[in-house]
């Protein structure tokens, strides 16, 4: 998008613009809220590095950015409003022709359309409390656009030939996608709009077993939630994420990989609200791992998976893959630690 067009977009759609965070903001409070702030920062300055040279939403920067911020926002940590919002309304934008929100006919160049970024992107608006028309508008846009390529049986997968975890089995994918469908504005709207969408991907959930990874794993966890099972229904799964802890308190995507942000974040993500034998002790020792591992610069080292090419090029560079992690460890630490309390942030 043109940088006229971000000019334009420069309003806030989460509510008045505010000036960027003070320079006394105070450094005191638990270990947790210190390492949040951190990565706060890193979030903010690398998102907005990536929204204005790359002039793409992508489904690895801009969702988790909006998601992780508004998370932490809402709970009491001070961001960047005005960041937020530019970057916020310039992916809703209804022209907005980043290549992975294609309202736009699809780039004949490109094989096969990216529909994960609509969903990670509704996801991440999804977090935002109270938001106004123009943002559920654009989250409705997201989510026709991405809904529109579920299968006849139920199931979703977007870009099968991208590189894990941002894109991931079959299984995880759908349970995004039904998450995404019954989100709260769902819920509250009387003609819900994805009813039919959504049952199909339970049912096909339903009929097909989890893949052998910690995300499938998790989002099983998530769905069976959302879906408002008992929680001796789901005693097994949680038994069974609770045991694929680590000793050095993080989560390893597989089991040939060492524990890391990304599946860590997304382990505390689930297990908050959890209320079960041996949830608190984790996630105190999941808190512990992040706290420890956070680099200087408020983010977390991610490494390549296995299955990777080796050598220079695309398939090594992990800036991407970085900034995911470090979105979910925010998102799986604010969730986790109580927020801030009044005059602290």
């Amino acid at each position: 998008m043109p940088s006229l067009m971000l000019s334009i977009l420069l309003f806030v759609v989460t509510g008045p613009a505010a000036s960027e965070r003070p320079g006394d903001e105070p450094t005191s409070g638990p270990p947790v809220r210190q390492v949040v702030r951190r990565s706060i920062e890193f979030l903010e300055k690398d998102g907005a590095a990536w929204m204005k040279k790359q002039q793409c939403a992508s489904c690895h920067h801009i969702p988790v950015m909006v998601w992780a911020l508004s998370e932490a926002r809402d709970r009491g940590y001070r961001v960047d409003e005005r960041l937020l919002g530019e970057v916020t309304s310039w992916a809703l934008a209804e022209d907005n022709r980043a290549e992975v929100f294609p309202d736009l006919p699809l780039d004949k160049k490109r094989s096969e359309a990216d529909y994960l970024g609509p969903l990670l992107m509704a996801l991440g608006v999804g977090a935002i409390k109270a938001p106004d028309a123009a943002v559920e508008e654009g989250r409705h846009r997201l989510l026709a656009h991405a809904v529109s390529q579920q299968g006849k049986d139920g199931s979703w997968h977007a870009n099968s030939g991208g590189r894990p975890p941002v894109h991931a089995s079959r299984d995880v994918q759908t349970s995004w996608l039904l998450l995404t469908l019954s989100g709260p504005a769902e819920v509250k709207d009387t003609k819900d709009p994805w009813k039919a969408q959504r049952e199909a991907a339970a049912a096909w959930l339903s009929r097909n077993p989890a893949a052998d990874s910690h995300q499938a794993l998790a989002m099983r966890l998530l769905v069976n939630r959302r879906l408002g099972k008992p929680p001796d229904d789901t005693k097994h799964l949680l038994d069974s994420l609770l045991a694929r802890q680590n000793d050095d308190g993080g989560w390893s995507q597989s089991k040939t990989m060492k524990s890391d942000a990304f599946a860590t974040g997304l382990s505390l993500y689930v297990l908050s609200g959890q209320k079960a034998e041996g949830v608190e002790e984790a996630v105190h020792r999941a808190q512990a791992f992040l706290s420890k591992t956070q680099q200087p610069d408020g983010s977390w080292a991610m490494g390549s998976r296995p299955a990777e090419p080796k050598g220079p090029g695309p398939a090594r560079d992990l800036r991407p893959i970085k900034y995911f992690g470090t979105a979910w460890a925010t998102i799986g630490l604010v969730r986790s630690c109580p927020g801030p309390g009044a005059g602290e942030s």
